[in-house]
């Protein structure tokens, strides 16, 4: 099982909160994005549709600032925390 798949899995848990697992969705589709990985950024997003969750403008901004589709950052403050754009890979 890949590290990606396993992160899935993890957010898949019940025991996560609303938030926690948006946050967590957040982070992944970040961390995708910043290695230029399209299709796993589309596949993790595709999985949070398809869970019911709708986008946060956390997600908007990530994708906007990792895409760098504006000169200027947008910052999305929510409830949680400020999200930057992460860089991990998952492979």
């Amino acid at each position: 099982m890949s590290e990606y798949e396993t992160a899935l899995e993890m957010i898949e848990d019940d025991d996560l909160s609303g938030k926690q697992t948006m946050a967590s969705y957040n982070y992944m589709i970040g961390c995708a994005l910043n290695e230029n990985d399209f299709e796993t950024a589309l596949s993790t997003m595709d999985n949070l549709l398809r869970r019911g969750f709708v986008p946060s403008k956390g997600t908007l901004a990530i994708i906007i600032n990792t895409l760098g589709l504006f000169q200027k950052k947008i910052i999305a403050t929510t409830k949680i925390t400020t999200m930057t754009t992460p860089h991990l890979n998952f492979y």
